[in-house]
């Protein structure tokens, strides 16, 4: 027999153990002496249910919150409960801006087009003469019109500047936050990896940061939420479906800021249409109201300044245009005066250079023919009396004086004689004796002596009085052999002087 005591049996939590050496068991008695002893009682494992629980109560607790979730990876986060209404506001003030920027373009159009157009008619107007005042005002307006152009430019340069920089600095969260997000119902569920229990934090902070299209999208619909924004890249509108993310919880991103670089529709296409073409033109104020879009004072001040400055210095460059054609008009009307009185005169001038070269013609015409000896073809009858010849010179003269006599009495002169033959004269010395003169020496066979009647022939009375004082502004003149106290009186005879 040995004199090897049997091994003890030791529970160790199971009925069939195996036995150790003895001095095995002494060894590790000694080793753990200085342990705590262990209860090596059977732990019975804690329910899962509680713990599951609490984990939901801290993400409903976090969502309702706006707690921030952060990704690890890329120390970037998103409000969960905010991300789609964020995208949304974001989307609306970037179309807003776009609107906004495409209004003070064309207002800034309309203004070039209108400046360059008063630039013309102001160097017309000076040329024109029209009053300083409105040159004056015409100036100030383009100043001003000028000014407001550079502060709206100098604007819209200083908000291209500061899009860039947030651009700039914002341009992976753009990407990540432009990742379509999968839908809230009717998507399949995305895999879940193998492995340990541990879930992968991108992958929670990455679909909370994304916005979600829409609640109600489907998979299988495959349309466009309806407040979505197309891709940049893609250029068409993106279906609700969500890829499946690869192993690492990472997804497919678009394009940088394709939120923001997506085109923005112009707010007045019609508008722009009208400055876009060539043929418009803005030389009109109506043309230039009916060009220039339509700003309010409380949404864009500095725009709906310059709109109002554009309109005055159209109307001003109007009144200008218009001042300068009326000037011309003026110019053109007194030179034609001018120049049709120039021409009145210079005829009238022929015409009694014509008149003088006839008169003396008339008078050195009847120098070849013996004093009663004119033939009547050679003579000229008064336009008031037919039967009368004379000299034609004296019968011209004659008729004016007659108009003149018509004026003051209403009547026209009464002629008794006129021209006489050489056998009319001596007929006349043989009836009325020394009153005829020699034939061959009479003026009346000259053909520019007049026997008047009608009351002239009596001396003193208005007749009379009025030849003695107008007689000689028509070339008349009453003889002084034939006066009252001359050497023969006839108040009667009256020559031609001219």
């Amino acid at each position: 027999m040995s004199d090897r005591l049997p091994p003890r049996r030791r529970s160790g939590g199971g009925r069939h153990v195996a036995t150790a050496p003895a001095a095995a068991t002494r060894r590790s008695r000694q080793a753990g002496a200085h342990r705590a002893p262990q209860d090596h009682r059977p732990r019975t494992p804690r329910p899962l249910a509680p713990r599951i629980a609490q984990g939901g109560v801290v993400v409903a607790l976090a969502v309702a919150l706006g707690v921030v979730l952060v990704n690890p990876a890329t120390g970037e986060g998103a409000t969960a409960s905010s991300a789609t209404s964020l995208t949304g506001a974001d989307t609306a003030a970037a179309q807003a801006a776009q609107a906004a920027r495409s209004t003070r373009e064309k207002v800034a159009q309309v203004a070039d087009a209108v400046t360059a157009h008063a630039v013309a008619v102001r160097a017309d107007g000076a040329q024109a003469q029209v009053p300083a005042d409105q040159l004056a005002q015409l100036d100030a307006l383009r100043t001003q019109v000028a000014d407001l152009v550079t502060k709206v430019q100098a604007e819209d340069a200083a908000a291209r500047t500061d899009r860039a920089g947030v651009a700039s600095r914002g341009g992976s969260s753009s990407e990540r936050s432009a990742a379509p997000a999968p839908a809230a119902s009717g998507t399949a569920a995305s895999p879940a990896p193998s492995g340990p229990a541990t879930a992968d934090p991108t992958s929670t902070s990455a679909a909370l940061s994304e916005p979600s299209p829409t609640s109600s999208s489907t998979a299988s619909a495959g349309t466009p939420t309806a407040g979505a924004t197309p891709s940049a890249s893609s250029g068409a509108a993106t279906p609700a479906a969500t890829p499946t993310p690869t192993a690492s919880g990472s997804t497919a991103a678009p394009s940088s800021d394709a939120t923001s670089a997506a085109p923005t529709p112009s707010a007045s296409p019609s508008a722009s249409a009208t400055l876009s073409d060539p043929s418009a033109s803005v030389d009109t104020p109506d043309q230039v109201a009916a060009a220039i879009p339509q700003v309010l004072g409380t949404e864009d001040p500095d725009a709906a300044q310059l709109r109002d400055a554009v309109i005055a210095l159209a109307r001003s460059t109007a009144a200008v245009s218009a001042a300068a054609d009326a000037n011309r008009a003026a110019a053109k009307a007194a030179a034609d005066a001018a120049t049709q009185q120039a021409a009145a005169a210079a005829e009238a001038a022929a015409a009694q250079a014509a008149a003088a070269a006839q008169r003396a013609a008339w008078k050195t015409s009847l120098q070849g023919y013996p004093n009663g000896k004119i033939p009547a073809s050679a003579l000229c009858a008064p336009t008031f009396d037919s039967g009368a010849l004379l000299r034609c010179d004296a019968a011209e003269a004659l008729d004016s004086l007659d108009a003149a006599y018509v004026q003051a009495f209403g009547v026209h002169l009464t002629i008794n004689d006129s021209y006489r033959s050489y056998a009319a004269q001596v007929a006349c010395l043989s009836t009325r004796g020394w009153l005829c003169a020699t034939p061959g020496t009479s003026h009346h066979g000259l053909g520019i002596a007049v026997d008047l009647g009608g009351g002239i022939e009596v001396p003193g009375s208005p007749q009379h009085d009025w030849m003695v004082k107008n007689a000689a502004t028509f070339q008349f003149e009453h003889p002084a052999w034939a006066q009252p106290d001359g050497s023969k009186p006839e108040p009667w005879h009256w020559e031609y002087t001219g």
